[in-house]
């Protein structure tokens, strides 16, 4: 079955009061009107965590690390002449493949590149 909407903040905290207060999940459950998966679950979180909040996302991870960054400041610092596109076959030859338009986005981020 698919997911209908999330627990809000105050069913999610109710549910951890109800476990704190030695209920079982069938009364938790019978008691909020949810499912029993559904406690179980927000259960599982809190004990891992300690919160039933959200935890945010980094979102997508950058394709050039620390260290191919530095290695592209540095030629672009040495030789201000330097294309985004001749950083991309730097970047292949360390074995990374990466567009002409991720090493522009980080080299603007760095302040060496205006695109």
């Amino acid at each position: 079955m698919a997911k209908i909407k999330e627990l809000s903040h105050g069913i999610k905290e109710r549910i951890v009061a109800s476990y704190t207060k030695e209920l079982g999940y069938q009364k938790i459950s019978a008691e909020l009107d949810v499912a029993v998966s559904s406690v179980c679950y927000g259960l599982k979180k809190f004990l891992a965590l300690g919160t039933v909040t959200n935890k945010q996302r980094s979102g997508r991870p950058w394709k050039i690390d620390a260290p191919l960054g530095r290695k592209l400041t540095h030629i672009m610092e040495s030789n201000p002449r330097s294309r985004a596109k001749e950083l991309t076959t730097t970047c292949a030859d360390d074995g990374i493949q990466v567009s002409r338009n991720s090493v522009a986005c980080h080299l603007n981020r760095a302040g060496l590149y205006d695109c």
